[in-house]
């Protein structure tokens, strides 16, 4: 993830926050909280490795590389803000509950604790920097002028950085044996996401810039951070860059589509 993402967060979070803005954090949460459980399921009376691999893939998205550049582009900053705060919610579960599951998994003696749970979020610098915005805003403290041109220009980068790094990390290597996992996955995230976007943005009054959202971001790609759990507890790699790469293909379509009705 590119270094310029702490900047596009603290940049867009310097406004006041209101209780529709707050409650994305919940959304992103919950929402994530049911697709933990769904994997738990999927994976019942499977071997721990696809137990593993269901609870890095089917849970959290990937928002800080795929979603941000997109939302900015379509909504600018009106947008960023809801997007980064449903992605707090999200890193609760990408950077807790899914990589406790794969170490569980895998290893079979974690336990999870509000210690361990601190100690993996500690480590993230996206999520330290959503806690940082979110303390300032809701303190009402900002930035001073010099330090906010400087956020302004890393801010600036963070788009054509994450675009690139985007297009290098896309490779599609479908291997038959993993076609059945993989079409598992995807059809779980994208009929329960699409699911949950359409209820909400029926049921909810109608918000010009947030309420075509909703059916963005749910159907956003599998969280990167399935690669790195892939490779740190030994699963299988290749199944899951594949199904990562596939929800990027996917996911890209579905949005500017969405993006192209909702105006």
């Amino acid at each position: 993830m590119p270094n310029t993402l702490p900047a596009i967060v603290l940049k867009s979070m310097s406004v006041d926050m209101d209780l529709t803005i707050l409650f994305m954090t919940f959304l992103g949460f919950g929402f994530g909280a049911i697709m933990t459980i769904i994997a738990i399921i999927l994976g019942k009376n499977k071997y721990r490795e696809e137990k593993g691999i269901y609870a890095i893939t089917v849970p959290g998205f990937n928002i800080g590389l795929f979603a941000y550049p997109l939302v900015q582009t379509i909504w600018g900053l009106s947008g960023m803000i809801y997007i980064i705060m449903f992605d707090v919610g999200n890193a609760f579960i990408v950077f807790g509950s899914s990589y406790f599951l794969a170490k569980y998994y895998k290893e079979g003696d974690a336990k999870f604790s509000i210690g361990f749970l601190a100690k993996i979020l500690g480590k993230s610098v996206p999520f330290m920097s959503y806690m940082i915005g979110v303390a300032m805003s809701l303190s009402g403290l900002r930035f001073p002028s010099m330090a906010m041109g400087v956020i302004d220009v890393l801010a600036g980068a963070n788009m054509p950085l994450a675009l690139l790094l985007l297009g290098i990390v896309i490779q599609l290597r479908i291997e038959a044996k993993d076609l059945r996992t993989v079409g598992k996955i995807i059809l779980t995230r994208y009929t329960v996401g699409a699911l949950f976007g359409v209820l909400l943005y029926l049921m909810l009054p109608y918000n010009p810039v947030l309420s075509p959202m909703f059916l963005i971001m749910f159907v956003l790609p599998i969280s990167m951070s399935s690669l790195p759990y892939s490779v740190q507890f030994n699963y299988d790699v290749k199944l899951v860059g594949t199904a990562n790469n596939m929800t990027i293909i996917l996911s890209f379509f579905i949005i500017w589509a969405i993006s192209a009705f909702s105006f």
